[in-house]
């Protein structure tokens, strides 16, 4: 699988054996590709990882991350979340 950028190059993602995730914030203000595991890494001291987030949205950010399939999409917050492989 390939992804053009707004960079004008492609990301090869196909060595990545993984599940991988496109996540947009406030529409495509904010685009990143995650791992569930590169996603905790760089959000973990936020609150999307607290208690109250997930009482708020009745499931936490992983179990949306566990259920999507491929080409699958959810919102969590203001997060769009596509799972891409």
């Amino acid at each position: 699988m390939r992804i053009t950028t707004n960079y004008h190059f492609p990301i090869d993602l196909s060595t990545e054996s993984k599940p991988i995730f496109l996540c947009k914030w406030n529409g495509d203000e904010i685009v990143e590709i995650h791992t569930k595991e590169s996603f905790w890494h760089h959000y973990q001291m936020t609150n999307v990882y607290e208690a109250e987030f997930v009482e708020m949205f009745e499931e936490s950010i992983s179990d949306v991350f566990q259920r999507l399939a491929v080409n699958q999409h959810d919102y969590f917050d203001n997060m769009e979340i596509r799972r891409i492989k």
